[in-house]
């Protein structure tokens, strides 16, 4: 193993070799060893007699001592006075070199040993990159044997990588089971050449194996709530499959003009199957938003129509001697541009929890304009009820998580304590806020705002903001419901796949009753083959089947030449986030989440086939 501090030029020495030029008029060659050429001239001076015979002896003394310094003897002292011709100087100067030399291999010494006591590998690389000095913790991590060797043997560098200026370059040793991280720097010549690097190494092991076990974590955890994703998935779809042919056919019934007895039975069996649904939709989306995964649609929607329809779902839970009433402010724009399935999660929510407690007297929803500007429209939403009201101190506590009026309530009127919390957090995600206000006996008052993108053109547009203060002539259920045409499919043909027989029953039947033609499907292969063969108006799509699924039919039926431009509705049981964008990505037209609800099949329809009869 070389030192580090052989090759070092001698200082002094340039002083010695000019004494000597001085003396003999001859100069220092570029890149001469500026002592060795002071021996040289010395000795060839003496050779050839172009010394006087009493100058021979200092310039003998003058060479040992030279000769001595060459091989690390520095204890040098040559006398300084009575040796002539300018000699006396060319002792003093190779005293100075001696002394010099001696202080620096003092220095030189003390740095090799400071390198070889490093606990850090340190490797000294020429310009051909190979290794020329290792010290004894570089030799313990790569081996003995490293001097002569190419660095490519040991750190993983790609040919141009190594730097030509002052800029450490980070490498990466070749070990199986020690990771070495090296910063190679060049080391810069006096004529500003770079004459080799210099690599200092660190032992990354330990940050290595926690970076591993940091993907392995992240990866399970992702792998978890994958899985997580499909449990609920799948849950979501065993849960809301029955429940939409329970609440269909109670629907069916309701309108199959029973007597008064079997009405109320009917009612109850809505009401009850109303309440298990909101319980899931609670489970669910509570998971969801613990999870971070609360995502927000961007889709023009009818605030007036959402609002009616949330109060024709919950009249089957109106109590007896309850009424409930929709108010509407004339100036609601007629399209906004929002999510309206959570907007209707909160209001159906709100409305269902007065309608739970209240036991008499009225429940109200108002829908007004808070303020508005050119691009966006802030929406204010009410339900006010004289139910049997809270204290302050549960007011304060209402939309924490499991927390529910009092101590009583759970037991008295039901509920898991989760929709509140779930209330809130949607509603910060449609940036607004929530509140409410209530007195023990004489009912509370929800509010919430929530913001939207305004359509290109709507009622705000020429109704001045007062009137969302003052709403004149408000508009209600059953108002509305008259002025709206009904819609009539007469002459259509729809095309239904469902696998469920009580869903097919019951989609069936409401399709009919609009005036339709019905073909079903039981799985998406069927589906796919009856596109094939002719047109349809529409495809009720159910997503979840066997042999083949809603979406892949979809996709196939794209392709065909009567499915390119036929409108598919996508019926799913799938409340899971992401799955509406999927259902678009296929190439759906629109999404209805079951249990189906009439009135949103109808005006789904409207929208897709309408336009196309005017």
């Amino acid at each position: 193993m070389s030192d580090p501090a052989d090759d070092q030029t001698p200082p002094g020495g340039a002083a010695l070799a000019e004494r000597v030029r001085a003396l003999f008029g001859e100069a220092l060659p570029a890149g001469h060893d500026p002592v060795a050429h002071a021996v040289a001239l010395l000795d060839r001076a003496t050779a050839e007699r172009r010394l006087p015979t009493y100058a021979v002896e200092p310039v003998e003394r003058t060479l040992d001592a030279l000769f001595a310094i060459s091989a690390h003897d520095f204890d040098v002292s040559l006398p300084t006075e009575g040796s002539g011709m300018g000699l006396d100087g060319l002792a003093m100067a190779v005293n100075v070199l001696a002394t010099e030399l001696a202080r620096t291999a003092v220095s030189s010494a003390e740095m090799v040993s400071l390198i070889e006591s490093l606990p850090s590998p340190v490797l000294v690389v020429t310009v051909d990159r190979e290794v020329r000095y290792a010290n004894p913790a570089a030799q313990a991590m790569l081996g003995t044997e490293l001097v002569g060797r190419p660095i490519h043997e040991m750190l993983r560098a790609e040919p141009g990588i190594w730097p030509r200026e002052s800029t450490p370059v980070r490498l990466t040793a070749l070990l199986d089971d020690t990771h070495l991280l090296f910063s190679i720097a060049p080391l810069v010549s006096h004529y500003d050449e770079v004459a080799g690097f210099v690599a200092v190494g660190t032992n990354i092991t330990e940050q290595v194996h926690t970076e591993e076990a940091l993907t392995r974590a992240r990866d399970l955890a992702e792998a978890n709530a994958l899985a997580r994703t499909r449990f609920l998935a799948n849950m979501s779809h065993e849960l809301r499959t029955p429940l939409n042919g329970i609440l269909g056919m109670a629907r069916l019934l309701a309108d199959a003009g029973l007597d008064d007895e079997l009405t109320g039975h009917v009612r109850d069996i809505r009401s009850s199957g109303e309440s298990l649904l909101a319980m899931v939709d609670d489970v669910l989306d509570f998971s969801e938003l613990e999870a971070g995964e609360l995502t927000l649609d961007q889709a023009p929607f009818d605030p007036a129509a959402l609002v009616l329809g949330c109060v024709e779902t919950l009249e089957a839970r109106r109590p007896a001697g309850v009424e409930l009433r929709a108010v509407l402010d004339q100036a609601l724009p007629a399209r906004v541009l929002g999510d309206a399935r959570r907007v209707r999660q909160v209001l159906l929510n709100l409305v269902g929890n007065a309608l739970k407690f209240t036991v008499a007297g009225e429940v109200r929803v108002y829908c007004s304009v808070a303020d508005y500007d050119h691009a966006r429209v802030r929406l204010q939403f009410e339900v006010v009820d004289t139910g049997v009201g809270m204290a302050a101190d549960d007011v304060a506590r209402l939309f924490d998580p499991f927390t529910q009026g009092d101590g009583s309530a759970s037991r008295q009127f039901g509920g898991s304590g989760l929709g509140l919390a779930i209330v809130k957090r949607i509603v910060q995600a449609l940036d607004g806020t929530v509140g409410a206000e209530s007195t023990p006996g004489h009912g509370s008052r929800f509010i919430f705002t929530a913001r939207f993108i305004r359509a290109r053109r709507d009622a705000l547009d020429t109704d001045p903001p007062s009137s969302a203060v003052e709403p004149a002539g408000p508009l209600t259920v059953d108002n509305v419901a008259a002025a709206e045409a009904p819609l009539d499919l007469s002459g259509r043909t729809l095309l239904i796949v469902e696998d469920n027989p009580i869903n097919q029953a019951f989609v069936r039947t409401m399709v009919k009753r609009l005036g339709a033609d019905v073909v079903l499907a039981r799985h998406g292969g069927e589906a796919v083959s009856a596109v094939r063969e002719r047109p349809f108006d529409a495809i009720l799509m159910d997503c979840q089947m066997p042999v083949m699924d809603g979406l892949e039919a979809t996709r196939r039926i794209r392709r065909l030449a009567y499915g390119q431009t036929v409108p598919v509705v996508a019926l799913t049981a799938d409340a899971v986030a992401g799955h509406r964008e999927r259902c678009f990505a296929a190439g759906m037209n629109h999404y209805l989440s079951k249990p189906l609800r009439v009135a949103e099949l109808e005006l789904a329809l409207k929208r897709l086939l309408e336009p196309r009869g005017q």
